[in-house]
């Protein structure tokens, strides 16, 4: 049922929570990355939507969400995550990323509440919403890659990142 081209699934959100440092914000684990030399254009493609998604949560909660890593990496592929079941089906035709939310005041001047995740909820169908270039007819166009450092308001954690990309 899931590769129902019928009615195709377009996103696959893995979601988890880590025990994370307590001002470490919510955050994605994009895959791939933008270099042609690396990564096919499928890849790319993946990495691009994966980018303006996570601009796109970033933008509609208030910028409390890590900003992605420079490179994703294709060291998922190599373990068993959802993602990995995705890109080995369908490729770049389904956006699939893992969202980490955190314990503590990820981004906030208090301890995150409910109420902040549930504002994470509302960002995510904001973000959603806003993907509507996929009509079903294949993988949707990659948007262009865009200045996302207005979108995040903590330094960038490279410590997020270094285990999930290597390969």
């Amino acid at each position: 049922a899931l590769l129902d081209d019928l009615a195709p699934v377009v996103l696959a959100l893995n979601l988890h929570s880590s025990n994370a440092s307590p001002d470490t914000a919510a955050f994605f684990f994009p895959h791939f990355g933008s270099d042609p030399a690396k990564y096919s254009t499928a890849q790319q493609n993946l990495w691009r939507r994966q980018l303006d998604f996570i601009e796109r949560v970033a933008l509609a909660y208030d910028g409390r969400i890590e900003e992605p890593p420079a490179e994703g990496g294709a060291g998922f592929l190599n373990s068993a995550f959802p993602e990995t079941w995705w890109w080995s089906h369908r490729q770049d035709a389904v956006n699939a990323i893992t969202l980490e939310t955190t314990f503590g005041r990820a981004g906030f001047d208090h301890w995150v509440t409910q109420n902040d995740l549930r504002t994470l909820g509302i960002a995510l169908a904001k973000a959603i919403q806003g993907l509507g270039s996929s009509s079903g007819q294949g993988p949707a166009q990659a948007p262009e890659p865009r200045n996302q450092s207005h979108a995040f308001r903590l330094p960038f954690k490279p410590e997020l990142y270094e285990e999930r990309t290597t390969p």
